[in-house]
């Protein structure tokens, strides 16, 4: 069997276990951080946080070009969110290029809380995407009205442009 990627692990530092990074046959490396320690419930976990999400926080090519993704602070009571991701990064020898363009993500409240389990832990997720703003224009998105026990349903996604004089599209 082959392997299209290798992984290793950095136990080094305070954290020990707090990141990993892979590599692609490809050679894109991809940085994970653990982002989410999770109070541990029953009897046997009281007063312990086990590492529960470990996400993806930058991904670079060969040529040293790397995005960023960002979370929110609050995920262990609100669930993980991508917040923004920063694009077109370069690393040079001599220094970096940081990203110079960024796409944003909003968020409300839901009414049909989520939850992911991670071992002996729960993950709420009570937020649901309301809009994505890029450097080309804004989607706002808007959700069917909840019935009792039915999830967040798509109804429509509104795209206004920030280029010239451009009326929204629906």
């Amino acid at each position: 069997i082959r392997s299209f990627f290798d992984a290793n692990l950095d136990l080094s530092g305070d954290n020990a276990a707090d990141r990993f990074q892979v590599r692609t046959k490809a050679g894109e490396q991809r940085l994970y951080l653990q982002t989410v320690s999770l109070p541990m419930e029953g009897a046997n976990g009281a007063g312990k946080t086990v590492g529960a999400v470990w996400a993806l926080t930058e991904v670079e090519d060969l040529w040293g070009h790397f995005y960023k993704v960002n979370y929110n602070t609050d995920a262990a009571s609100t669930g993980l969110r991508v917040t923004s991701i920063a694009y077109t990064g370069h690393k040079r020898p001599v220094g970096v290029d940081q990203p110079f363009y960024t796409i944003t993500f909003e968020y409300e409240d839901r009414t049909d809380v989520r939850n992911a389990r991670f071992h002996a832990s729960v993950l709420q997720m009570t937020k649901r995407l309301r809009s994505i703003t890029t450097p080309r224009g804004k989607y706002s998105l808007s959700y069917h009205t909840n019935a009792p026990m039915q999830p967040s349903r798509l109804q429509s996604i509104a795209y206004c442009s920030t280029i010239g004089n451009e009326t929204p599209k629906p």
